[in-house]
């Protein structure tokens, strides 16, 4: 929203298109967090695409498929393991092992900034690499057998994500008129009189071609 007071305390050619581009990159970001935050809810809002929680499940139905009738559909899932474990029962290495299918395993994982403060605890000082192709996309990292370990700060407390990104076994699909469209500003009267809005929209879905090759631990305490 751009209101009047705004509208009339940035007077002058350059301020005012300054203030407009302002709010249309405000709009984005706006959008662009929310689709951050609903990528680990499911369905917020009735609006929401099928989320990570959804799809990397080893339950839940999915694509109109019911693991009941396909078990190779189901992703490896611990809601128990309170402790984060590189090695053993109940560890990361176990669920890659356990996701593997011929050349398709969990390359790429995906948790808090807590956890992934923890594992780099654990890991050894020589070991402790970050992934060229994340760092020169402007992402800090850590690397486990050379897949990148990243820490996201819109991840739920105690959830790490082992995903499979090989050969587009995950895609983001959208409409090609909804990616992150910006409409044209609109007076909102007569609710909001001399006041103008403008709507920033994005319409597509999260896509998982082999839920078997991915895994989700959802009860780690980075304490432990």
């Amino acid at each position: 929203m751009l209101t009047w007071l705004e509208r009339r305390t940035n007077t002058g050619k350059e301020q005012v298109i300054n203030l407009i581009g302002d709010k249309t990159e405000e709009l984005r970001q706006d959008l662009a967090n929310r689709w951050a935050t609903d990528l680990y809810t499911t369905n917020p809002n009735g609006n929401g695409f099928i989320a990570l929680p959804v799809i990397v499940d080893s339950s839940d139905s999915y694509a109109g498929i019911s693991v009941s009738d396909a078990s190779a559909w189901a992703s490896t899932e611990d809601n128990a393991e309170t402790e984060l474990k590189l090695y053993g029962s109940n560890s990361i290495s176990e669920f890659i092992s356990d996701c593997t299918l011929g050349p398709d395993f969990p390359n790429f994982h995906l948790t808090t900034l807590d956890l992934e403060s923890k594992f780099e605890s654990l890991i050894e000082p020589q070991k402790r690499y970050e992934d060229v192709t994340m760092a020169d996309a402007g992402f800090r990292n850590t690397t486990f057998r050379g897949a990148p370990v990243f820490g996201d700060f819109h991840a739920p407390a105690g959830v790490w994500y082992g995903l499979t990104m090989n050969r587009d076994i995950w895609q983001l699909r959208h409409h090609p008129e909804e990616d992150f469209a910006v409409s044209k500003w609109k007076e909102l009267f007569p609710q909001f009189p001399k006041n103008l809005g403008k709507m920033c929209t994005w319409m597509g879905n999260l896509i998982c071609k082999c839920r078997f090759v991915n895994f989700k631990m959802t009860a780690l305490d980075y304490t432990v």
